[in-house]
Protein backbone atom coordinates (compact mmCIF):
# COMPACT_ATOMS: atom_id res chain seq x y z
CA UNK A 1 0.00 0.00 0.00
CA UNK A 2 1.62 3.44 -1.26
CA UNK A 3 1.06 6.07 1.68
CA UNK A 4 1.54 9.78 1.68
CA UNK A 5 4.54 11.09 4.03
CA UNK A 6 5.52 14.80 4.64
CA UNK A 7 9.25 15.31 5.49
CA UNK A 8 11.37 11.85 6.40
CA UNK A 9 11.25 12.64 10.05
CA UNK A 10 7.23 13.79 10.13
CA UNK A 11 4.86 11.73 12.08
CA UNK A 12 3.75 10.52 8.20
CA UNK A 13 6.84 8.89 7.92
CA UNK A 14 7.74 7.62 11.28
CA UNK A 15 4.30 5.65 11.84
CA UNK A 16 4.56 3.23 8.10
CA UNK A 17 8.20 2.66 9.09
CA UNK A 18 7.76 1.78 12.89
CA UNK A 19 5.08 -0.58 11.56
CA UNK A 20 6.60 -1.58 8.77
CA UNK A 21 9.70 -2.60 11.51
CA UNK A 22 7.65 -4.15 14.09
CA UNK A 23 4.43 -5.38 13.08
CA UNK A 24 5.31 -6.50 9.06
CA UNK A 25 3.47 -4.12 7.37
CA UNK A 26 4.71 -3.58 3.81
CA UNK A 27 3.96 0.56 3.16
CA UNK A 28 5.47 2.34 1.02
CA UNK A 29 6.25 5.77 1.47
CA UNK A 30 5.99 8.28 -0.49
CA UNK A 31 7.53 11.70 1.12
CA UNK A 32 7.63 15.16 0.57
CA UNK A 33 3.71 16.21 0.53
CA UNK A 34 2.96 19.43 2.07
CA UNK A 35 1.94 19.14 5.42
CA UNK A 36 -1.14 20.69 5.07
CA UNK A 37 -3.32 19.68 2.74
CA UNK A 38 -1.12 17.95 0.31
CA UNK A 39 -1.45 14.75 2.06
CA UNK A 40 -5.41 14.41 1.65
CA UNK A 41 -5.10 15.70 -1.62
CA UNK A 42 -2.56 12.54 -2.67
CA UNK A 43 -5.49 10.50 -1.27
CA UNK A 44 -8.34 12.41 -3.31
CA UNK A 45 -6.42 12.38 -6.59
CA UNK A 46 -5.28 8.96 -6.20
CA UNK A 47 -1.88 9.19 -6.08
CA UNK A 48 -1.37 7.28 -2.85
CA UNK A 49 -4.04 5.08 -0.97
CA UNK A 50 -3.79 5.79 2.52
CA UNK A 51 -2.05 7.91 5.10
CA UNK A 52 -0.37 7.00 8.48
CA UNK A 53 0.33 8.59 11.68
CA UNK A 54 -1.82 11.86 10.50
CA UNK A 55 -4.20 12.46 13.72
CA UNK A 56 -7.31 11.44 14.42
CA UNK A 57 -8.51 15.55 15.48
CA UNK A 58 -6.93 16.44 12.65
CA UNK A 59 -9.03 14.41 10.05
CA UNK A 60 -12.55 15.10 11.81
CA UNK A 61 -11.42 19.08 11.54
CA UNK A 62 -10.03 18.95 7.84
CA UNK A 63 -12.23 16.32 6.50
CA UNK A 64 -15.23 15.43 8.12
CA UNK A 65 -17.04 14.33 5.09
CA UNK A 66 -14.45 11.39 4.86
CA UNK A 67 -15.70 10.05 8.12
CA UNK A 68 -19.29 10.95 7.95
CA UNK A 69 -19.32 9.33 4.46
CA UNK A 70 -17.56 6.61 5.50
CA UNK A 71 -14.82 7.53 3.14
CA UNK A 72 -11.80 6.30 5.45
CA UNK A 73 -10.63 3.36 6.59
CA UNK A 74 -8.95 3.51 9.90
CA UNK A 75 -6.61 -0.18 9.88
CA UNK A 76 -4.49 0.71 13.36
CA UNK A 77 -4.01 3.38 16.10
CA UNK A 78 -0.72 4.87 17.09
CA UNK A 79 -1.08 5.83 20.30
CA UNK A 80 -0.76 4.99 24.00
CA UNK A 81 -4.42 5.04 24.64
CA UNK A 82 -7.08 4.10 21.93
CA UNK A 83 -9.90 6.63 21.32
CA UNK A 84 -12.92 6.35 22.04
CA UNK A 85 -13.98 7.38 18.77
CA UNK A 86 -12.73 4.45 17.46
CA UNK A 87 -13.65 1.46 20.10
CA UNK A 88 -13.14 -1.19 17.14
CA UNK A 89 -9.86 -0.23 15.56
CA UNK A 90 -7.13 -2.30 16.92
CA UNK A 91 -4.04 -0.30 18.96
CA UNK A 92 -0.72 -1.34 17.16
CA UNK A 93 0.31 -1.37 20.60
CA UNK A 94 -1.89 -4.47 21.34
CA UNK A 95 -1.05 -6.17 17.39
CA UNK A 96 2.96 -6.60 19.26
CA UNK A 97 3.81 -9.51 21.73
CA UNK A 98 7.25 -9.28 21.99
CA UNK A 99 8.36 -7.13 25.03
CA UNK A 100 11.30 -5.35 23.33
CA UNK A 101 9.28 -4.09 20.40
CA UNK A 102 6.23 -3.25 22.36
CA UNK A 103 8.64 -0.98 24.64
CA UNK A 104 10.02 0.38 21.30
CA UNK A 105 7.01 1.79 19.99
CA UNK A 106 6.06 3.12 23.04
CA UNK A 107 9.11 4.74 23.33
CA UNK A 108 8.18 5.96 19.85
CA UNK A 109 4.70 6.87 20.59
CA UNK A 110 5.46 9.29 24.01
CA UNK A 111 6.56 11.63 21.74
CA UNK A 112 3.34 12.13 19.99
CA UNK A 113 1.09 11.98 23.22
CA UNK A 114 2.43 15.76 24.31
CA UNK A 115 1.32 17.39 21.25
CA UNK A 116 2.24 20.70 21.26
CA UNK A 117 3.90 21.25 25.23
CA UNK A 118 4.27 24.39 27.06
CA UNK A 119 7.50 24.29 28.43
CA UNK A 120 9.82 26.99 30.94
CA UNK A 121 13.32 27.37 30.97
CA UNK A 122 14.97 24.80 34.17
CA UNK A 123 15.43 25.91 37.58
CA UNK A 124 11.76 28.11 37.52
CA UNK A 125 11.10 28.82 40.92
CA UNK A 126 8.42 27.03 42.37
CA UNK A 127 5.80 29.86 42.55
CA UNK A 128 6.39 30.02 39.53
CA UNK A 129 6.02 26.92 37.58
CA UNK A 130 2.88 26.59 40.08
CA UNK A 131 1.63 29.76 38.87
CA UNK A 132 2.31 28.82 35.32
CA UNK A 133 1.13 25.07 36.03
CA UNK A 134 -2.45 26.65 37.35
CA UNK A 135 -3.23 29.03 34.34
CA UNK A 136 -3.03 26.25 32.27
CA UNK A 137 -5.12 23.99 34.02
CA UNK A 138 -7.56 27.18 34.38
CA UNK A 139 -7.42 27.62 30.43
CA UNK A 140 -7.99 24.37 29.59
CA UNK A 141 -11.30 24.60 32.00
CA UNK A 142 -12.44 27.66 30.95
CA UNK A 143 -16.31 27.96 29.00
CA UNK A 144 -15.42 30.15 27.11
CA UNK A 145 -12.28 28.99 25.79
CA UNK A 146 -13.68 25.62 25.46
CA UNK A 147 -16.19 27.23 22.98
CA UNK A 148 -13.83 28.89 21.14
CA UNK A 149 -12.08 25.41 20.30
CA UNK A 150 -15.22 23.70 19.60
CA UNK A 151 -16.14 26.38 17.13
CA UNK A 152 -12.98 26.07 15.52
CA UNK A 153 -13.26 22.29 15.00
CA UNK A 154 -10.54 21.83 17.60
CA UNK A 155 -9.83 19.09 20.22
CA UNK A 156 -8.73 19.93 23.71
CA UNK A 157 -7.73 17.54 25.10
CA UNK A 158 -4.64 18.58 27.68
CA UNK A 159 -2.30 16.38 30.08
CA UNK A 160 -1.35 17.89 33.31
CA UNK A 161 2.18 17.93 34.52
CA UNK A 162 1.85 14.82 36.49
CA UNK A 163 1.08 13.10 33.27
CA UNK A 164 3.98 14.71 31.20
CA UNK A 165 6.54 14.47 33.51
CA UNK A 166 5.03 10.60 33.98
CA UNK A 167 5.75 10.25 29.62
CA UNK A 168 9.43 12.10 30.16
CA UNK A 169 10.67 9.19 33.14
CA UNK A 170 9.32 6.52 30.73
CA UNK A 171 11.26 7.58 28.23
CA UNK A 172 14.23 8.37 30.13
CA UNK A 173 14.46 4.80 31.61
CA UNK A 174 14.30 3.27 28.22
CA UNK A 175 17.00 0.59 27.38
CA UNK A 176 20.01 2.29 25.91
CA UNK A 177 19.23 -0.13 23.15
CA UNK A 178 15.90 0.51 22.74
CA UNK A 179 16.61 4.32 22.44
CA UNK A 180 19.30 3.30 19.47
CA UNK A 181 16.69 1.31 17.59
CA UNK A 182 13.76 3.94 18.05
CA UNK A 183 16.60 6.63 16.46
CA UNK A 184 16.61 4.77 13.53
CA UNK A 185 13.31 4.71 12.93
CA UNK A 186 12.41 7.94 13.56
CA UNK A 187 15.33 9.41 12.35
CA UNK A 188 16.75 6.99 9.16
CA UNK A 189 20.22 8.80 9.32
CA UNK A 190 20.77 7.52 13.11
CA UNK A 191 21.74 4.60 11.51
CA UNK A 192 24.65 5.66 9.80
CA UNK A 193 25.80 7.19 13.44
Amino acid sequence: MTVAAAGATSNTAIVPRALNALIGTKFKLVAGYDTGSGLTMALERGETEGICGLSWSTMKASRPHWIRDHMLNVIVQMGLQKLPDLPEVPSALDLLSDPESRQLLELILIRQEAGRPFAAPPGIPGDRLAALRHAFDATVRDPDFLAEARRLQMEVDPLSAVEIDSLLASAYRAPKEIVRRAAVLVEPSAAAR
